[in-house]
């Protein structure tokens, strides 16, 4: 079973898979290309979910 991490970035808040190393270049589960280099601030974590994201979420635990 993967387990996912929700993080802001690209100005909603997406889920990435929990993988080692955490910090670099990542894609989320809707697709984003992303790098994760710093902690998130308390104003991006109040920034959108992704439905995209949340949709494949879902999908993943229902399928577990």
């Amino acid at each position: 079973m993967k387990q996912f991490r929700w993080l802001p970035a690209a100005k909603a808040r997406h889920a990435i898979v929990d993988e080692f190393p955490f910090w670099g270049d990542k894609t989320t589960l809707c697709g984003v290309p992303v790098v994760i280099d710093h902690q998130p601030t308390e104003r991006e974590w109040g920034w959108p979910t992704c439905l995209a994201c949340q949709a494949s979420w879902r999908a993943a635990e229902v399928s577990v």
